[in-house]
């Protein structure tokens, strides 16, 4: 055998197991997805579309934090308050942790903020979720103004900080948005207790 056929069938070779590796990648793609759409129930074209943004007024601890942002769905930002003036360290604590940078917070005449904030945004991709906001509390309305503010996302879920969403919160309230007809509408209001949503 020649070295040109020896490079020949290297090369058919090479492009034979790319071909099976890209099989393999969509195989493993597409049973996620029917595991994900039978798991939960959810999955339709139009919910995978609703975004979301949860507003967190007045975080107290970085475990609070971290709970929010482990729900399952999968378009959704948390965008946490908190006053440094208070608790220095949890500012601090979480610069550290999510790699924080301070970016530019944006003006919006429709909605005026009073006072200054200051807005934290994650370098890593994992936390791309999370978004920082610093400012002297007031009340949880003006936290609130201020995330929506800086939401990326037309739903806005506003919590206080000693409220929180059940795991498979954000689907559901999806689905039903969607089943209602609802999704449509600038403003719903939602029952939200301690503990559950």
């Amino acid at each position: 055998m020649d070295l040109f056929s020896i490079v020949i069938l290297t090369v058919l070779s090479l492009s034979l197991v790319a071909v099976v590796v890209a099989a393999v990648r969509t195989l493993a793609a597409l049973r996620k997805g029917r595991m994900l759409s039978e798991c939960h129930g959810y999955g339709s074209e139009a919910m995978s579309q609703t975004s979301v943004s949860v507003v967190v007024s007045g975080a107290r601890t970085e475990d609070e934090i971290e709970q929010r942002l482990s729900s399952e769905y999968w378009r959704y930002e948390v965008i946490v308050v908190v006053d440094s003036s208070l608790d220095a360290k949890l500012l601090h604590t979480l610069c550290l942790k999510y790699a924080l940078i301070r970016v530019n917070f944006p003006t919006i005449e429709e909605l005026p903020i009073d006072g200054v904030a200051m807005l934290y945004r994650s370098r890593q991709r994992r936390y791309r979720r999370l978004v920082v906001i610093d400012r002297l509390h007031r009340s949880c309305a003006d936290d609130w103004n201020c995330g929506v503010a800086v939401a990326s996302f037309d739903r806005i879920v506003p919590l206080e900080s000693d409220r929180f969403l059940l795991p498979d919160a954000l689907p559901r309230w999806v689905m039903e948005l969607h089943e209602s007809g609802r999704e449509r509408n600038e403003v719903l209001s939602a029952q939200v207790a301690p503990m559950h949503f």
